[in-house]
């Protein structure tokens, strides 16, 4: 959380330069909506407490709808962490979020596996 007009100006600088700025783990406590009425973000990233028991839990499809409400709103992409089906992808896609990461997308790979396949879809030069 920043009231430094000097950080607020090198925030601006980086997006300026074509840098995307990310709150991780939003929604705990240190990670909270003062980082957005200080900086303009262009990602917030849900902690997986919201999104871990999405399909029980009516009050935290309240919570994420809000938060993406809030990014279509502010102009920020929220990505959902913890994504482990495609029951939680689905409900997490009406609700508002605009990707996903964790097991439903991909399993942790190594840095071998990650050159590979990004070398393989000509995302990255060998």
């Amino acid at each position: 959380y920043s009231c430094n007009k000097k950080v607020e100006e090198k925030f601006s600088n980086l997006q300026t330069r074509g840098h995307k700025l990310t709150i991780d783990n939003f929604g705990t406590g240190n990670a909270s909506l003062k980082y957005l009425k200080v900086n303009r973000f262009d990602i917030v990233i849900l902690d997986g407490f919201l999104t871990l028991d999405i399909e029980s839990n009516e009050v935290n499809r309240d919570i994420i709808q809000s938060i993406c409400e809030l990014g279509e709103s502010l102009g920020f992409d929220v990505i959902a962490e913890h994504v482990e089906t495609e029951t939680q992808k689905n409900l997490l896609s009406e609700l508002g979020c605009s990707y996903f990461q964790g097991f439903y997308c991909s399993p942790p790979i190594d840095k071998a596996d990650f050159i590979r396949f990004y070398t393989a879809h000509n995302l990255l030069e060998p």
